[in-house]
């Protein structure tokens, strides 16, 4: 979670942000997860959703999702033959005039952008595919795009480019793996995931999640 304020355009039926509370969870494109999830989770709880691998109805091309949440698609959702991986859902009793979609040439990439009195905040959802890194590729782009940007206006007393990145990326590294595990941390596994690692230095984040904690239960063992 990271803090951050209104700008005074807002809404003035929604109260200021003074903290931003986020939850992320991979469906597994099931149905009965997702309906699960919606009716545990609470908007009085949380502001913003992501959600990796949702579930897509064939029929209509829409996730599921209920009159309490903005849903956000990958740019170009429904003229894409592939089914979209990353879905972000956005409270709203948040006023939308403080936050914005970005667009991305990617169906496993959502983004969000929260305008704060601390400078602008981007929030993306990833999901990083188990044999390549397309996804980590175009987002890459995006981050260097949005940094060129940043650097090239006049500075603003007190405001930084804030950037929060999460999702499902597939990859397993010491640096957040189980050491019990040790079937995946292999030299092959670690070498996948090295562009992963290579790109959180370059861009000097801050992993958030601490270590050693269980992400996924396998359904054959149990693990």
């Amino acid at each position: 979670a990271r803090e951050g304020r209104n700008l005074p355009s807002q809404s003035m039926n929604h109260p200021p942000l003074h903290q931003l509370r986020i939850c992320q969870q991979n469906m597994n494109r099931s149905l009965i997860a997702q309906s699960d999830f919606l009716n545990i989770i609470s908007p009085d709880r949380f502001d913003v959703i992501l959600t990796q691998e949702p579930y897509i109805d064939p029929r209509t091309d829409l996730t599921r999702a209920n009159h309490r949440w903005h849903v956000i698609y990958p740019t170009g959702h429904h003229d894409r033959v592939e089914k979209a991986r990353s879905v972000i859902l956005v409270n709203s009793a948040i006023s939308t005039n403080i936050w914005t979609t970005i667009s991305l040439d990617s169906p496993d990439l959502t983004g969000i952008l929260l305008h704060t009195l601390r400078g602008p905040l981007y929030i993306f959802n990833i999901y990083n595919d188990q044999n390549h890194d397309n996804t980590l590729d175009t987002f890459c782009n995006k981050l260097d795009e949005l940094r060129q940007s940043w650097e090239s206006q006049p500075p603003v007393e007190e405001q930084d480019l804030m950037i929060i990145w999460a999702g499902d990326f597939n990859r397993h590294h010491p640096f957040w793996e189980l050491p019990g595990n040790n079937h995946l941390l292999s030299n092959a596994y670690l070498n996948a995931a090295q562009r992963l690692v290579d790109i959180v230095a370059t861009y000097g984040l801050d992993q958030q999640l601490p270590p050693e904690i269980p992400t996924l239960r396998a359904h054959g063992t149990g693990n």
